[in-house]
């Protein structure tokens, strides 16, 4: 192991054998061969140009007549550096005369290396090894001198010599009994005068201290320069009379001591404050006074710009007749009373417009019951309101208020009641402290009505007969008698035509299937819905005509079988004359008979038909009149 700066490094073969040639490899070079002697052989490694590091050095014997072997073993050569903790930084701590020790640390002490400490010059026999952590040296207090004390020390890493590190620390050993007997002094103010002086004669260079009144602390903390430090207190802390000040003197490392010595701080007066209102409107009338000064018996009064004092204004009570102008009203005794000769109080009166419109509550005046809203009054124009309060009836629920910290807070409501419910906003002015004129908002909450799209029992029909619907629509309780229902029938299948659909009893339609469904939607003044749906089904019938008359008038002029050909269309029709003979026949019927043979009408006559369906059931016979 060597040190950064040195020439050379060694690596030694241990025992060397007698005669045998060994070659050393360091750094990717072969140094020159040394033959071993049977003691130890030193291989000389010139380490100038390298750096802080391990290297690893290899070796090669070679025995005459045999080829070179490699060792098994190697050797490490390790280039510390010395300089490396040179700028560490370090701290000392502040200790007081009693305490038992002190400390010194390094700060992120390299791992490895070995420190030592000095203080004011004296060595430590502690020696400590850094780990990367910040490294603390324990002092015992007989070591340490009152005041400053200065710590060095030394780094040491193998190979290399010791190096001092750059940076010392300091231990600061106070004594925190110096300013006990210290000389304090305190002042005499008027009640009304902002503030009161208690001054520390000579207070200690670099000590901190607070005055207290009783246990409470009355001023700020302040660091002493050696002269006389004055501590400035709130005289709206004091009472009238005689005030006994404490103070604690603190230094690093100690606890807080309390001087010897008290200051007594005097009010002189009584505390005169201007009662009466800091809030006024426009163009009204108030009282101000402040309780009579003894020995006093005139006082000036000021009042802001606009105003009028409408009384005497030498007493100690005066009536202000206000304009709009916001200011101070002032007043100041007149006469003798020593510290407190000329002292003002003084109150600032804020003048502001009242509100004298009414709120208008923003919300719906008719609402299906739970249904919900937002209720708010409307801000346009709204002045010098600091508050509303708000009424609701009991059938109105409160779910959410939005900007609850706002004079115009909203509230989220749901109306879970029917009938009329109030809601009511008064708003407060606040330059008079009185309320203004309130709003009304009435909502009418309707009941959901019920709906009935009646039953049907299932029936032939031709899909030509029309299928009366009869429904019941009906309010339910809490529906006043002048609500109104209206009604409207619907299905969603666009070929169903129903006719006075918005009637309740008289609407109908012709069915174009087996099965609709209908809809019946009742409403309540166009509000609140219901509805119910109503499934009819018919049995598609077949209905074989006798007789029709195809004379071109376009009214029975085919032989009209309804829904055969949708029913059964495989069936068949045949059609013969009284002899017989075939006169028409059809596979299925999708198009009925026109009364002709090959194109010729046919006499009137009465013919004879057979309908198979082709079902399996038993062909249907019957006869047909034509008549032209």
């Amino acid at each position: 192991t060597i040190c950064i700066n040195d020439a050379n490094a060694t690596a030694t073969i241990k025992n060397a054998i007698k005669d045998v040639s060994y070659e050393a490899t360091f750094n990717n070079a072969k140094l020159p061969a040394l033959t071993g002697t049977g003691s130890d052989l030193v291989f000389n490694i010139p380490t100038s140009t390298l750096t802080k590091g391990s290297y690893i050095v290899t070796f090669t014997a070679t025995v005459k007549a045999c080829g070179p072997v490699a060792l098994d073993s190697t050797a490490t050569i390790i280039i510390n550096d010395n300089k490396s903790s040179k700028d560490l930084l370090v701290k000392g701590s502040d200790i007081c005369v009693n305490d038992v020790n002190g400390t010194a640390t390094i700060i992120s002490a390299i791992e490895g290396v070995s420190y030592q400490a000095s203080i004011n010059g004296q060595q430590l026999p502690e020696i400590l090894t850094g780990s990367g952590a910040d490294l603390t040296f324990t002092i015992p207090v007989a070591k340490i001198n009152m005041g400053a004390n200065t710590v060095s020390f030394v780094a040491t890493i193998a190979g290399c010599t010791p190096v001092d590190l750059t940076n010392k620390a300091t231990i600061n050993r106070n004594d925190n009994t110096t300013s006990k007997d210290l000389s304090v002094r305190g002042s005499t103010v008027c009640a009304n005068d902002p503030n009161a002086t208690a001054t520390i004669l000579s207070a200690k260079d670099g000590i901190t201290y607070q005055a207290f009144l009783g246990s409470k602390a009355v001023s700020d903390k302040l660091v002493a320069n050696g002269s006389d430090l004055v501590l400035s207190i709130l005289t709206s802390q004091l009472a009238s009379g005689p005030n006994v000040i404490t103070f604690q003197a603190t230094v690093a490392g100690c606890a807080p001591v309390d001087l010897d010595s008290n200051a007594i701080v005097l009010v002189l007066g009584e505390r005169y404050a201007i009662s009466g209102s800091s809030l006024r409107c426009f163009y009204t009338t108030g009282e101000y006074s402040i309780s009579p000064v003894p020995g006093i018996s005139s006082y000036k009064w000021t009042v802001p710009a606009g105003a009028k004092i409408t009384s005497d204004s030498t007493g100690n009570k005066i009536t202000v007749a206000f304009g709009e102008t916001s200011g101070k009203i002032t007043v100041t005794p007149i006469g003798s009373i020593g510290a407190c000769d000329g002292i003002s109080s003084e109150l600032p009166v804020s003048v502001e417009p009242p509100y004298n419109d009414t709120l208008t509550i923003l919300g719906k005046e008719m609402v299906c019951v739970k249904s919900g809203d937002i209720l708010q009054v409307d801000t346009i124009g709204v002045k010098g309101v600091d508050y509303i309060v708000w009424t609701m009836s009991n059938g109105i629920q409160i779910n959410d208020t939005i900007n609850k910290l706002s004079v115009f807070r909203k509230f989220d409501v749901s109306y879970i009641q029917t009938g009329m419910q109030t809601v009511t906003a008064k708003p407060h002015i606040r330059c008079s402290d009185s309320f203004g004129v309130p709003d009304t908002l009435n909502v009418k909450v309707l009941a959901y009505p019920i709906a009935n799209a009646g039953e049907y029992p299932e029936v032939e029909n031709d899909l030509t007969t029309p299928v009366n619907l009869n429904g019941t629509g009906s309010s339910i309780n809490g529906i006043a008698p002048n609500d109104s229902l209206t009604y409207k029938w619907y299905s969603n299948d666009k070929e169903v035509q129903i006719i006075n659909q918005e009637t309740l009893n008289s609407a109908s339609f012709v069915p174009v299937k087996e099965e609709t469904i209908v809809y019946l939607r009742v409403t309540n003044r166009n509000m609140c819905p219901a509805s119910d749906s109503a499934k009819i089904k018919v049995v598609l019938s077949i209905q074989i005509p006798n007789i029709f008359t195809p004379n071109g008038d376009g009214v029975h002029d085919r032989w009209e079988i309804k829904n055969l050909h949708r029913l059964y269309p495989n069936c068949t029709v045949e059609v013969f004359n009284k002899w017989g003979n075939y006169i028409y026949k059809s596979n299925g019927y999708s198009e009925p008979w026109d009364g002709t043979r090959n194109g010729e009408d046919l006499p009137v006559a009465t013919y004879y038909y057979v309908v198979d369906y082709k079902d399996g059931s038993k062909p249907k016979p019957g006869s047909v009149t034509i008549i032209r």
